[in-house]
């Protein structure tokens, strides 16, 4: 079985959402605190939906290998949710 076409590129596309997504989140948290629940929810919200318009896209142009495409974007979606998860767990003050 080869890699599928895209899974690279949405390797690399997750984990530059997902970094940017986290450095927002942990400047917020440090500058308003109150803010940070809120915001997280809406980074969850833009990233599903910046997540979904991606997988439609790939989806659409490589209809022979959409479903490959498809499992690697979600298991590299899961992981690097869990990762985002992780980080900000484990930089909350106190």
């Amino acid at each position: 079985m080869n890699f599928p076409g895209y899974g690279w590129f949405s390797i690399f596309f997750l984990l530059a959402l997902t970094a940017a997504l986290v450095v927002v989140m942990v400047r917020l948290r440090s500058r308003q605190p109150e803010l940070f629940p809120l915001a997280y929810l809406g980074s969850i919200a833009v990233k599903m939906l910046l997540s979904l318009a991606y997988l439609v896209v790939i989806v659409l142009d490589s209809p022979s290998e959409a479903m490959a495409n498809a499992i690697v974007f979600l298991i590299a979606y899961l992981l690097f949710t869990g990762l985002e998860l992780w980080w900000l767990l484990r930089s909350r003050p106190g």
